[in-house]
Formats: C-alpha cells, sequence, structure tokens
C-alpha cells in the first residue's frame, strides 16, 4: 500500500509539474492545433465530395457539409477505396458506423500518438537525474516506486492531451458541419483518444525505459528517436511481399513484436477483438519499460 501510495504521489507531482511547464504544455497544445487545422482539412474534403455527390444526385449542394454524410457513407465506391487502404472489408465496414469526424480524428491519433509518447515521456527520468532532483526524491521512496510514479505520470500526461485535442475536434464539426450528433460524436472521440492511448502505451514504455538507462537528457531523446524511427522502418520493411515471402511464419513470429501490427485490431468494434491487440500493447510497454529499470536498480542516480 505504502508502494501504491508513492507511485500516486509521484504521478500526481509529474502530471501538475509537466502541466506547469511550458514545453509539455506547448506540445499538447502544438497536438491539438494540428489534430483542429487537420480536421478543417478533413471537413474541406468532406464539402468537396458532398458537391460532387450532391451533382451526380442531382440536389441542392449545401453551404455546410454533413447533409449528405449518410449518403457517402452508403456508397460502393467509398467502401472500394477504404477497403484498398485498410485490406480488411469487416473492419471497413465497422469503421463506416463511425461518425466521419470521430473516424478521422481515430486516424490522427494513432499516426501520431507514437511521436507524442515519445517527446512527452523521452527526458522523464534522464532529465531528473541530470538536474540532480532524483536524489531528492530517491531519499523519500524507491527507485522502482519512482520510475513507475514517472511512467504513470506520462501515462496521464498523454491521455490528457488526447482528450484535449479530442474536445477541440469535437467543437470544430460542431460549428463547421450541419447534422452532426452531438452526443454520438463525443462518445466515439472519447473512445479514440482512449484507443490512442493504449496504441500508445508501448511507445511510453520505451521512452521511459530509455531514459532510465542514462544521465544524458540529450542521449535520451536521441535513443528514444532513434527508436521510433527504427520501429516505424521494420514495420514498413515487414510488409514488404518479398521480405514476407522469404520466411512467413518467422516474419509473422517477428511481426507480432511491433506495436503497429496491432493497430488494425484497435478499430474493431467489438471489446473481444480489441482485447488481445491492447493486452499486447500494455504488455510491449511493461518489457521496455522493465528492461531500462533493471539498468537503473544498478546505476547511480
Amino acid at each position: 500500500m505504502r508502494r501504491l501510495r508513492d507511485i500516486w504521489l509521484v504521478a500526481g507531482a509529474d502530471l501538475r509539474e509537466s502541466l506547469r511547464s511550458w514545453r509539455a504544455l506547448l506540445l499538447l497544445l502544438v497536438f491539438a492545433a494540428g489534430s483542429v487545422g487537420a480536421a478543417l482539412l478533413f471537413i474541406e474534403v468532406l464539402s468537396q465530395a458532398e458537391a460532387v455527390a450532391a451533382r451526380a444526385l442531382r440536389v441542392p449542394a449545401t453551404d455546410r457539409p454533413g447533409a449528405l454524410t449518410s449518403t457517402l457513407r452508403e456508397s460502393q465506391e467509398l467502401l472500394q477505396v477504404l477497403n484498398d487502404l485498410i485490406g480488411d472489408e469487416a473492419v471497413v465496414r465497422e469503421v463506416l458506423e463511425i461518425p466521419p469526424i470521430a473516424l478521422f480524428y481515430g486516424w490522427v491519433a494513432l499516426t501520431f500518438v507514437p511521436a507524442l509518447a515519445t517527446f512527452v515521456a523521452g527526458g522523464s527520468v534522464a532529465g531528473e537525474r541530470a538536474s540532480g532532483a532524483a536524489r531528492f526524491a530517491l531519499a523519500r521512496t524507491d527507485r522502482t516506486s519512482w520510475a513507475i510514479g514517472k511512467l504513470a505520470g506520462a501515462a496521464l500526461l498523454l491521455f490528457v492531451g488526447l482528450q484535449l485535442a479530442a474536445v477541440a475536434v469535437w467543437v470544430v464539426g460542431a460549428l463547421q458541419t450541419t447534422g452532426m450528433p452531438l452526443a454520438e460524436t463525443a462518445l466515439w472521440l472519447t473512445r479514440m483518444a482512449g484507443r490512442g492511448w493504449i496504441y500508445g502505451l508501448p511507445w511510453l514504455g520505451l521512452a521511459v525505459g530509455i531514459s532510465q538507462m542514462t544521465r544524458s537528457t540529450y542521449l535520451a531523446w536521441g535513443l528514444c528517436i532513434g527508436g521510433l524511427i527504427l520501429g516505424g522502418a521494420l514495420r514498413g520493411a515487414l510488409n514488404l511481399p518479398r521480405v514476407e515471402a522469404w520466411d512467413p511464419a518467422l516474419i509473422g513470429a517477428v511481426r507480432v513484436l511491433l506495436p503497429g501490427s496491432h493497430e488494425l485490431d484497435l478499430w474493431r468494434s467489438d471489446w473481444a477483438d480489441r482485447a488481445p491487440a491492447a493486452a499486447i500493447l500494455l504488455a510491449q510497454g511493461i518489457v521496455a519499460f522493465t528492461l531500462g529499470h533493471l539498468r537503473f536498480l544498478r546505476a547511480d542516480a
């Protein structure tokens, strides 16, 4: 119970300090502003698509997009385009039930959350060790509780950032579109932010794990960014048909170890289908954190 209390205190203090820090706050605001900008671009594309659909159906076009969205969602052309992008028709039919702007925000969250998680947590431990502040905290609690608290604080900050961006996107959708189901869209935006947060867990674990392995903030940031680039490059390489044909069993086993391989499952509507992916992503984050923590336990604070 004392360890749980210490973890909670460290996480809460870390979150409050992050929100007071202009760097963390600026990062969250940049992500929210980027989400809003992307949503405005999406609304403009939706407006153009509805104008084309209105001409094809010979009905009057509207000034604000959203009036013909249900018609577009039922079109075979859109179904085919999404099927080509996603590659799973069952998932495509499930995601078409999601309000369009929430669907778009889900894509934004899942695409950019690895980078957001990396920048949120990359210097969490290394920065404290470099400044000497870690020694004061470790005089009151053990290293494991402190490190887990730092991880929990970064996870809370990431959750706040994703939800803040979801609120901003909801406001933009309510102001710029017509016929948007406000309650349903708010619920789906919250869900998409939660799914993005789950997808960010392995990257948080990796970032905090790396941050525990060095006293240099710059080296920690460099290694975190390198891990982010390496993960993306490896995922792209394993998806090449020529590489996959080399040894499908081995490539499939390696692919399971990459967080990106479980992104598609987070789109599924049934929780029973998403739960295994969520469990694997959580396990990946725990393993990455633990590997870095084993070195931190033997290092000088």
